[in-house]
């Protein structure tokens, strides 16, 4: 049967959430705003797993530059559990990096990983699918990713394959894992759905330090070798990074976990997610949790809709933005930048990012 003794949490919180933009930017990216109109998606993370493991088993990861921030929002976190990330390297070298750091407090650990901007609003059936899929990993010893069953032909996740070898997971099963394949097209992502064999990928992972230590070496030396170096350093890898921590931490190849590890590995497992899950990716998804007008219009702040249907408008500080006769459109109005575009394009914001980048108008990114 599942245990939760030594089961470390890490939450991963340094992402910059560029379709979010203008609200969301490098020094605050999404992970920090309050999509839903309440908490904050990296509160709401936390709050998530409460009832797992007590506090002093729950760990951020986050840009060095953000951690005074990740304790503003959170003022209980323990600081001492807030890991500072030297520089962005992807997601192999930050799983790594934190890897290190928490195998200096429990070698033994279970880790779970979960990213801090997604939303599962029934914290009860996500923290029954973790004790399932511990279950599953005490039967059958591997690294473990979270399948989102797809609801719909989506083309901006990446999908899972599930083979066979089906093990019990409490409520759910874990299943050997055939392949990853990178974002497809409508008509495969329809082929995907329809065959109930694919998962969205969800970035949510579950293996003990061990195991994926092992793997690391095996499958992404590279990788193996700086995790060696950086756990040289013992103690000093426990607070905020010092300059040979950094040092160590710039060695590590630049690449996702995906790409360095699960799609190589021969003991990867993906868990079928018990639990509704939402990426929330793009300024459309706050049509979801948000009450919209009689016209399908949502706001937030000053705003003035006439004749207006099936818009997303929202307001910062005093200034009133007045809407007439449009319709299917996204209005993000901050003190410094204002975002204009279709309803139906609000996933390709991150292009305009780049553009503001190439103007070297560095104050509004």
């Amino acid at each position: 049967m599942h245990t939760t003794d030594n089961l470390h949490i890490l939450v991963m919180a340094g992402g910059s959430g560029t379709r979010f933009w203008p609200r969301s930017r490098r020094d605050f990216p999404k992970q920090f705003l309050s999509i839903t109109g309440g908490r904050t998606l990296l509160e709401q993370t936390v709050d998530r797993v409460r009832d797992l493991v007590p506090a002093d088993r729950v760990w951020i990861l986050t840009r060095r530059d953000l951690c005074d921030t990740v304790t503003r929002i959170l003022p209980e976190f323990r600081s001492d559990r807030v890991i500072g990330e030297p520089e962005l390297r992807d997601t192999a070298s930050a799983l790594v990096f934190a890897s290190a750091v928490i195998e200096q407090v429990d070698p033994n650990a279970n880790l779970l990983i979960l990213p801090a901007d997604h939303l599962i609003p029934d914290s009860d059936a996500f923290c029954a699918c973790v004790r399932g899929a511990l279950d599953s990993l005490a039967e059958r010893d591997g690294l473990l990713t979270f399948g989102i069953p797809p609801t719909a032909p989506e083309t901006v996740y990446g999908y899972i394959e599930r083979g066979d070898d089906a093990v019990p997971a409490g409520e759910s099963e874990s299943f050997a894992v055939r392949r990853f394949v990178e974002k497809p097209n409508l008509a495969t992502a329809k082929q995907y759905v329809a065959s109930g064999d694919f998962y969205w990928n969800g970035g949510i992972f579950l293996w003990s330090l061990a195991t994926f230590k092992a793997a690391i070496q095996r499958f992404a030396p590279e990788h193996g070798r700086g995790w060696d170096r950086l756990a040289e350093l013992g103690d000093s890898l426990l607070g905020p990074p010092t300059a040979e921590v950094a040092a160590r931490f710039a060695e590590l190849p630049k690449t996702s976990i995906d790409y360095a590890l699960m799609e190589k590995a021969d003991c990867v497992r993906v868990v079928n997610a018990t639990f509704e899950w939402d990426d929330v990716g793009s300024w459309r998804a706050i049509e979801r949790y948000r009450q919209p007008d009689d016209a399908g219009n949502v706001s937030e702040g000053r705003v003035a809709l006439e004749e207006c249907s099936d818009c997303t408008v929202f307001a910062s500080g005093d200034r009133v933005v007045a809407v007439l006769g449009l319709e299917d459109l996204v209005v993000i109005d901050t003190p410094d930048a204002l975002l204009v575009c279709p309803r139906n394009r609000v996933d390709e914001v991150k292009k305009l990012t780049g553009v503001i980048a190439s103007h070297q108008w560095e104050d509004v990114l």
